[in-house]
């Protein structure tokens, strides 16, 4: 089997791009990674989500979706950190 450097898979279930629910695609996924992450990792975990390639509509594979939920998480830790951060300097002020 060839190596898929792009990690998609064939997407046999679904037509065509437009009938790809909004929330599955994968613009919105990066758009949710980047300012509502819980949605990103609820969306990610409960089912596929599609890219369009080369004209044909794609289905990521599990380990590009793996990698979008741990970014997610990343996520979650470097904003712990900051306000914890934050919170330790506005002890160390006042």
């Amino acid at each position: 089997m060839a190596k898929n450097p792009a990690g998609l898979e064939p997407a046999e279930e679904i037509g065509s791009y437009s009938d790809v629910p909004w929330f599955r695609k994968q613009w919105f996924i990066i758009v949710s990674l980047l300012f509502f992450w819980p949605a990103m990792i609820a969306i990610a975990l409960t089912g596929d989500i599609f890219a369009k390639s080369t004209k044909k509509t794609r289905k990521l594979s599990e380990a590009n979706v793996w990698r979008y939920t741990q970014g997610g998480k990343n996520v979650l830790v470097v904003a712990g950190l900051l306000f914890g951060l934050v919170a330790v300097l506005q002890v160390l002020i006042n």
